[in-house]
Formats: structure tokens, sequence, C-alpha cells
């Protein structure tokens, strides 16, 4: 079988090793307190999960549904494995979705750099291993950019654009800040009919003066949505650059580079303008920037040019293999530091 018949494979094949790979030490962790509260509510009537629902777990409500479903095949949550296993099939499916996204996005080569990072990203392989709807997040909002981007390369395929707003209602609803993919989105779609409309990208022009001109409190309050804002936002600047070729050929349009640096940085801006009002930090809030930074690495990886792009891709395998062996082999909780 020729290579170009097993491309199409690819993004089976990375959500196979995300997978595989989510099924290691499934049980490591005790049960978890809010793993307790699923197999509380989940185990309850329609009408108590709605209550449940109507009071603490609004963002919960469809997982629970899910879950009561699951409860019921697997004979109840008293076997933690099963109970923690739809997380698992959840990243595998997001993995394979951004496989899918980066190829059509970047190329084959970012597609399946992209799905790999975050198969193997030791975040998400430590959320995994929880029975509660954080790889669902993942899920929703990775997917909802997948049908994004089919509905503006297909736009006279209406059914795209109902699965994508349907994608990013359900996304928004189990995670609150999923809702942030809409910057993203509106960025790639901003800069996108401006392109092929032959008409300049308008920078907003903002004030910058009233945003730094307390620098202690928004850099004090949150250094790491900061560090992200500005990273994202250099990585936009270079969007409104003419199209350029990545090393294996693959045209990058400014549209694509603006959607994912908008993806990354939306999060983080939200989270820095609330940092003054109320620090605000829980990692599960950029779920929604890591599928595009993943994207990022991957097109950096293959945009350097030779023996650098090489590098960056040792480096990644390198840090990847310290983080999984200390997560799988070394202390029950995987702390990166007792490595040195």
């Amino acid at each position: 079988m020729s290579s170009e018949r097993l491309w199409p494979l690819a993004p089976l094949g990375v959500g196979a090793v995300s997978f595989l790979l989510g099924l290691v030490h499934l049980t490591k962790y005790p049960w978890w307190h809010d793993e307790k509260i699923t197999a509380r509510v989940a185990t309850q009537s329609l009408a108590g999960i709605w209550r449940a629902a109507r009071g603490t777990e609004q963002a919960h409500f469809l997982y629970y549904l899910g879950m009561k479903a699951w409860f019921r095949v697997i004979d109840g949550p008293g076997n933690h494995w099963l109970a923690r296993f739809p997380s698992v099939i959840w990243l595998a499916l997001a993995a394979a979705t951004l496989t899918a996204l980066g190829t059509r996005l970047f190329g084959r080569t970012v597609g399946v750099l992209a799905g790999l990072i975050l198969a193997t990203n030791f975040l998400f392989l430590h959320w995994e291993q929880f029975a509660r709807d954080l790889t669902i997040s993942l899920f929703t909002a990775t997917f909802a950019t997948y049908a994004f981007v089919r509905m503006v390369q297909a736009p006279t395929l209406a059914r795209w654009a109902w699965v994508w707003a349907a994608s990013v209602v359900v996304a928004s609803w189990v995670e609150l800040f999923g809702v942030c993919i809409l910057a993203g989105h509106a960025a790639g779609y901003v800069v996108r009919t401006r392109i092929e409309g032959e008409v300049r990208p308008v920078v907003p022009q903002v004030s910058l003066r009233r945003l730094v001109s307390q620098p202690w409190v928004w850099a004090g309050r949150n250094p790491v949505a900061l560090i992200g804002c500005a990273v994202g936002l250099a990585v936009l600047a270079a969007a409104l650059r003419p199209a350029s070729r990545l090393a294996d050929g693959h045209r990058v349009e400014p549209w694509k580079v603006a959607l994912t640096a908008g993806l990354f940085v939306s999060p983080f801006l939200v989270t820095l303008l609330l940092s003054p009002i109320k620090p605000a930090w829980e990692s599960h809030y950029f779920f929604s920037a890591t599928p595009a930074l993943a994207l990022l690495v991957g097109v950096a990886i293959v945009w350097l040019p030779g023996r650098l792009g090489v590098a960056l891709l040792a480096c990644m395998c390198v840090g990847a293999g310290l983080l999984m062996a200390d997560f799988y082999a070394l202390r029950p909780y995987g702390n990166f530091w007792s490595l040195f």
C-alpha cells in the first residue's frame, strides 16, 4: 500500500496512540473528590441531575446525562477503570480531530505532529485519568474549530455551518472558557475575507497606554497570561504578512495563522483582563488554547530550516519522554522534578 493511501488514516493512527497511552495505569490515582461527585450525581434520577444542574453543576449537566447511561452499561461507578474509560476516548478523539484539522490548515506533517504533541501532553495524560468532563471540553473545542474550517473552506455546504454553531454551543456549555474559541474564529474569518477581497488587513487601533498604565497589577497578578498574550499577539502580527511556505512546500495562508494565533491567545487574554478584578488561574481555563499551541509547535518544526527544525523536534521528544517516564514509571503522582 502506497504512502498516499496511508495518509488519510493518520488521524486514526494518532487517535490510536492516544488511546493506548491513556489505558496505561488508568487507575494509578485514587478516586478523586470530583469523581465522587460524578458518581453521586450521575446515579441519580433525571430529576436529581436536573436539580444538581440548577445548583452548582450547570456546566456538567450534559456530562452527567452521558455518564448516567454509561454507568448503566457498566453496572455502576464501582469499577474505577471503566468509569474513567470515556475520558480516554474523548482525548483520543481530540487528538485525531486535531490531526485532521492540522492537515487541512498546514499540511500532513504539521497535522500529525500536532496530534502527537497533544496525545503525549503531560497535562492531558493526567486529566484523562479522571472520570470528569475535562477531556470532553478539549474535544468539543477542537471539533468546533474543525467545523469552522470546513465551513469556511466550503461555504456552499450549509450543514457545516449548523455543525459549527452546535459544536460552539456545546463547547461553551461544557467549559465556560470554551467560548474563547470564537475570538480565534473571528480573527481567522476577518483576515481571510480581507485577504480574499485584496484589502490589507486592518489592525484595530487600541490604546495601549491604558492597558499598561499599571503593569505591576497586570503582570503581578497573572504573569503566565501576560506571557501567553505576548506570544500569541506576536504570532498574530506575523499572520498579517503575505503568505509563505513551509519547508515541505505547503503554503501557509495568513488567515490560517490568524485563526491559530487567535485560538491560542484568547483564553490568556480573557484571564488577563479579569485578573485586576480577581486573579483567575485554573489549568482547564486554557484547554481551548492547547490544540492551537500544538499546531504552532508543529508549524515551527516544519518551518525552521534543516537542523533547527530537527533540533526542535528532538527537544520536544526528549521533553515528552522525560515527562511521560515520570508520569508512568516514577512517582505515583508524576512529579517532574523527581527526575533531577
